[in-house]
Order: structure tokens, then sequence, then C-alpha cells
């Protein structure tokens, strides 16, 4: 698999096992290719104030940056997302 080229405009993620709410680390992360341009992808799992619905909050950065801090938004632990969530 290490000769796979990422076609343009598609992504992936993967599951993070080590994240916690303390070290602040994505749930999942992974890459995604833009206009040709590879890019790192990061998605917390939050939980909307008013209606109380989990969702993605997601961050785009350079490929091969790595930052852990969150994006501004209500928050959910990361142990509350099961995998059965995943719609797929």
């Amino acid at each position: 698999m290490g000769d796979y080229q990422q076609k343009d405009m598609e992504g992936v993620l993967f599951k993070n096992d080590e994240a916690t709410p303390e070290n602040k680390q994505p749930a999942f992360s992974g890459s995604v290719t833009i206009k040709g341009v590879k890019y790192n992808l990061g998605a917390w799992v939050n939980v909307g104030k008013k209606s109380g619905r989990k969702f993605f909050a997601l961050k785009v950065q350079p490929w091969g940056k790595q930052e852990t801090r969150k994006p501004e938004a209500p928050k959910a632990s990361s142990q509350d997302f099961k995998d059965s969530d995943i719609p797929w």
C-alpha cells in the first residue's frame, strides 16, 4: 500500500485511540487531497448546544504540520462516540 496515490477531492479518516479530552487530539485523523495538494485532516466529535445532536468539527492543515488544538465549538468526549454512531 506504500505506492497508493490519494485521488483528488478524496480523503481518509482513521479513529485515534489515543485521543482524550485532556490531550485535545482529534478523535479521527487522516488526509484529504484538494486540487492536487495534500492536507492533514482532523475531526473532533461535538454535541450541539441547542439540538443535542452529535457532529464532527473539522480542521484542515498543510500536510505534515501537526497541531492538537481543538477548534472552538461545543465539545463532547471522544469516549461518548461509538463506532456504531458512524452511519456506514
